[in-house]
């Protein structure tokens, strides 16, 4: 006689009673929790049967329903409880109701009856999103749970897999072969995935031995530990954040080495009831392990790291994180295998962000640390841009925070954007902390000393209340975390029966969980299952997932400790509550219970957009997949203005807006990036204001708008947008500059010197330059032509001014008369002949010859400015007249031709044919993508 037994989950294990039932061996049992809190078990049995046993206590489990015979030996419960799946003979999977009341009635089956092998295992994912099925043949099917659509086979081993468990990222199988296979679920779950029994792993990530039996039993942790128990009595403990592909990757630690004990056939994670907050984990098994979760609002710290560009924001947010065992040290990189392993920008997560090595999204991060008196913090650190294009970035990281850490660069001292950032922050009221980075590189020069009086005067604070740090050796970075702790305020304490308000203050978007909101807890709690009301759209979500940043997505929904699976006051984190339409998800929206409403936080606006420019699919018919990539990608992107617009030459397309040429740029390589999409820009333009005569006034952002000369008698005044830019630089190249600014029609405002401490670039005495610039003419070229004449030691930023008045044109490029509306532009007369001629030559250079002539003019009313021909492709007629032939016969057959040609272009007029290959080369890549003439 068999028995299974239900163990407490709410009291320490021990309790049990038999659930009855089955006449011959279990083969397998799954638990999991309804929706209502009742336990419920699921068992098969050598007797051919599938039992199902629900109980509301936890000490009395008694069959309640039962499915029989079956020819399935293994089984796994959906995570909602709601249903189940069996497996086994012929790999036939079927999936059935959980409900008692009509258990066992089939929803799907899926599989070949023929194929002859057996079905070892089957596992859910932790999500439910993924179903995954091991043969004895040592190949894994996965299948997408919500549809049991095949999403992926492949060989996983070259025998039989006996346990397989997953994380959110990763699939986990092991075998007969005594070896722990990894695999990447982004690589093995689309179609194109598949990989023949011939075939390589595609997707393994990593190979783990160390066992001497077989491996009967995997259990993983929040991503981070795997434990393996084998027929050989051992259990191991691995750290998924520290492994590789290489075979020698060992165990951190051995749990039980007795193999007299017998064969480990299940594993469970169970809570360290011990520790003075909520634990995950095993103490002591390594660095990064313990997740602490249970903080009061007295013990929390939110700041954001705020620099100038390139002053080493990500680097001390790495160290930061290594130091609080929130990630493995020198091993940043390890759990992110699609990229190259010294990468340690831990918060750097886009592929642009790595290449260019600038921060271009605000990230965060949980950790804790422990100060010398042994008392433990729950710091969210949010690591800023540095770059005033996305300043809208900065601006909503200081949302939730209480204060910031505002690094300034030994070597470079206070830059243009220090002074922006600064602002914003005491803006705020938040208590603002200053430190020097890269200390080692200038203690014994003279440059550190006076970074750290130029801070400090800035701050209004003592010299030695200013931190030294070096991110890059860690040098002082505990002083940093101490001070933090120590000076940052904390959130207001809770109150009690406090009401909930969270702020949303960024999303992004997940293919199968839909928007991913980052919260920060205002007041009140929330927990997975509560009903709440956003105060933007009126609507109301079930909160389906929580978890913190830390600094992946960190689940605490099903945390062991009930206290631990909520997010309290004052915390950082974020919450998934089936919100499918981009459209319901607000950037400083506030979430309250649906039974308890709240009147809405302090609300975000982004700034607004400075630069317009087109945006077109390159390959025709790509507008809808365009139109999918720029709404998802609009969601992590607020500051970013979207609206349709339509092309003669180029077909639908976007009119977006940006806070600047960086902004746009950055956009469109993450279009390219994350979602594939070669598009083409058109040339970026500044909103203009054009006031009339009868006293109605319109705003233009595409140049197809602006009035024609003819229109030019009903208008009053155009006015252009100016800034006032800041720009710092070592006094040596303040002549130069002055004569950039003076190019772009800059009017000087201002110019202060700050003292020097030695006679290097870098050291002796800097300026500061303030101008009124027009803002059209910096959103092309003016940047890295300030670098270039600086050496790279001047530094920009600026802000919005008022209108001003200003002579516009709108330049028309025609080819063969008609005009080609993607290239249109506006600009300002003093420039237009020459922005003509340029045009007009980089158009003649992509265009094809064509059996007429082609005639590339650019002209502003009816003033043509610049000319170019791109003659006509020739037949050689005169190749079949011998030499010495009669020269009026030559004439006759060259008039004849160039009758011909003539009829052709009456014919075709306008209809010249431009491939959008050109025009990708003239707006979207720029000179250096345009074919060469030939020699």
């Amino acid at each position: 006689m068999s028995a299974t037994y239900l163990l407490d989950v709410k009291s320490p294990p021990g309790g049990a009673s038999d659930s009855a039932g089955h006449s011959d061996a279990i083969w397998c049992s799954r638990t999991a929790l309804l929706l209502d809190g009742t336990p419920l078990i699921a068992t098969t049995s050598a007797d051919r049967t599938v039992k199902l046993c629900s109980s509301q206590s936890s000490t009395t489990a008694t069959a309640r329903a039962e499915l029989g015979p079956a020819e399935s030996w293994r089984l796994a419960i959906h995570p909602s409880g709601q249903s189940f799946v069996t497996a086994g003979m012929q790999c036939v999977v079927k999936v059935l109701k959980a409900e008692v009341d009509e258990f066992g009635e089939e929803l799907a089956s899926v599989g070949e009856s023929s194929s002859g092998t057996f079905a070892l295992e089957v596992v859910y994912s932790n999500d439910g999103r993924f179903l995954a099925v091991s043969t004895e043949t040592g190949h894994v099917t996965l299948y997408d749970a919500a549809t049991m659509g095949l999403l992926s086979t492949f060989p996983a081993h070259s025998s039989p897999i006996r346990t397989m468990t997953f994380t959110s990222n990763l699939l986990i199988t092991a075998s007969d072969d005594k070896r722990i296979n990894i695999f990447d679920l982004r690589s093995i779950s689309g179609p194109s995935s598949s990989v023949s029994a011939g075939g390589g792993r595609k997707g393994q990530v990593a190979s783990l031995g160390g066992h001497e039996g077989w491996v009967t039993s995997l259990s993983a942790r929040n991503d981070r530990l795997l434990a393996s128990g084998s027929s050989d009595g051992t259990i191991k403990l691995w750290d998924l954040a520290a492994l590789s592909t290489s075979a020698s990757s060992s165990a951190i630690s051995t749990l039980r080495d007795d193999a007299t004990v017998g064969d480990v056939w299940a594993l469970s994670w169970l809570p360290d009831s011990g520790s003075a907050g909520a634990v995950e984990g095993l103490q002591g098994a390594g660095a990064g392990i313990e997740v602490y979760i249970r903080f009061p609002p007295s013990k929390i710290r939110n700041f954001a790291i705020m620099a100038h560009i390139d002053h080493g924001k990500s680097t001390l947010a790495d160290r930061m994180l290594e130091m609080t065992g929130t990630i493995p040290p020198k091993q940043v990189a390890a759990n992110r295998y699609e990229e190259d392993v010294d990468n340690e920008q831990v918060l750097d997560t886009l592929k642009v962000e790595r290449e260019r090595g600038i921060t271009v999204r605000a990230q965060s991060a949980t950790m804790v640390y422990k100060d010398a008196l042994d008392e433990e913090f729950l710091l969210n650190l949010i690591d800023t841009p540095g770059h005033a294009d996305f300043s809208s970035e900065l601006l909503r990281s200081l949302l939730p925070s209480q204060g910031a850490l505002l690094l300034v660069d030994a070597a470079q001292g206070i830059q243009a954007q220090t002074l922006s950032v600064l602002d914003e922050a005491l803006k705020r009221g938040l208590k603002v902390i200053g430190a020097v980075n890269k200390w080692d590189l200038v203690k014994e020069d003279g440059r550190g000393e006076a970074a750290i009086k130029a801070l400090s005067d800035l701050l209004g604070c003592p010299e030695h209340e200013i931190l030294k740090v070096s991110a890059k050796s860690g040098y002082g970075v505990e002083d940093v975390l101490e001070d933090l702790s120590a000076r940052i305020p904390p959130p207001k304490d809770a109150q009690p029966e406090e009401k909930l308000q969270a702020l949303a203050f960024d999303s992004w978007y997940d293919s199968f969980r839909g928007v991913v909101s980052l919260i920060a807890v205002m007041s009140g709690t929330i927990k997975k299952g509560d009903i709440i009301t956003s105060t933007t759209s009126k609507k109301s979500f079930t909160v389906l997932d929580i978890g913190i940043m830390s600094p992946k997505e960190l689940s605490i929904a099903d945390h062991p400790v009930p206290d631990s699976r909520s997010l309290n006051k004052g915390m950082v984190g974020w919450i998934v509550c089936g919100m499918k339409d981009y459209k319901d998800a607000f950037l400083g929206d506030t979430f309250h219970h649906s039974h308890s409403p709240m009147p809405p936080l302090e609300s975000f606006k982004p700034l607004k957009s400075m630069v317009f420019a087109g945006i077109y699919p390159l390959e025709p018919g790509g507008f809808p997949k365009l139109e999918d990539a720029i709404k998802r990608l609009t969601l992590t992107d607020r500051s970013v203005t979207s609206n349709r617009e339509s092309s003669s030459f180029l077909g639908q397309g976007f009119r977006l807006g940006f806070n600047g040429s960086l902004h746009m740029d950055v956009f469109r390589q993450r279009l390219e990036d994350e979602y594939g999409e070669e598009v083409i820009v058109t040339r970026p333009l500044v909103p203009v204001r054009v006031l009339y005569k009868d006293g109605t006034e319109e705003i233009i952002d595409n140049p197809g708008n602006f009035p024609d000369p003819a229109m030019m008698n009903k208008v009053s005044h155009i006015l252009e947008p100016i800034i006032k830019a800041t720009i710092v630089a070592p006094e040596e190249f303040t002549g130069p500059i002055i004569d950039l600014c003076t190019s772009h029609r800059g009017i000087p405002l201002s110019q202060t010197y700050i003292a020097g401490t030695g006679s290097s670039a870098s050291t002796q005495a800097r300026v500061t330059l303030h101008y009124a610039l027009p803002l059209s003419s910096i959103v092309t070229n003016f940047h890295s032509t300030l670098k270039s004449i600086s050496s790279g030691f001047a530094s920009f930023d600026y802000e919005e001014a008022p209108y001003e008045p200003s002579d516009l044109v709108r330049m028309n490029i025609l080819v063969n008369g008609q005009k080609v509306d993607a290239l249109c532009s506006v600009v300002h007369r003093s420039v237009a002949e020459k922005e003509g001629r340029e045009w007009a030559k980089r158009l003649k250079d992509v265009v094809e010859r064509q059996q007429y002539e082609v005639i590339i003019q650019a002209a502003v009313g009816g003033t043509i400015l610049a000319r170019e021909r791109v003659a006509p492709v020739r037949k050689d007629v005169l190749a079949k007249i011998k030499s010495g032939s009669d020269a009026t016969r030559k004439m006759k057959l060259l008039a004849k031709q160039k009758i011909g040609k003539a009829k052709l272009k009456e014919r075709s007029i306008g209809n010249v044919t431009i491939p959008t290959s050109a025009f990708f080369a003239v707006l979207g890549g720029g000179e250096g993508k345009t074919k060469k003439k030939k020699d």
